[in-house]
């Protein structure tokens, strides 16, 4: 089962950890994490600060283990597809 707040918290511990290849749109979403902003407000946040230029692939590059997880129901594919993105990519053209 997908959980969004998981999903950020181990965003977060990767981020943390020094993680290497962070796009400028996921720092911005995870640092505004770290400093305690709920997972479904980061990437909003990132989206205002970056002046609407969030819509980058960072996403994308995620998709792959929910399409595994959920490759049965489209409903709850979409969904939680749509939550993993915008923790980091707010922007509805990354959805």
């Amino acid at each position: 089962m997908f959980q969004p707040q998981g999903c950020g918290g181990r965003f977060l511990a990767w981020f943390e950890a020094g993680a290497k290849g962070v796009g400028h749109t996921t720092f911005v979403a995870l640092y505004e994490l770290c400093s305690g902003i709920p997972w479904r407000q980061v990437g909003q946040n990132a989206n205002r600060l970056l002046r609407v230029k969030s819509a980058g692939n960072g996403s994308l590059m995620r998709c792959a283990p929910v399409a595994l997880l959920h490759y049965c129901d489209q409903e709850r594919l979409v969904r939680d597809t749509l939550n993993r993105s915008i923790i980091t990519h707010w922007e509805p053209r990354a959805g």
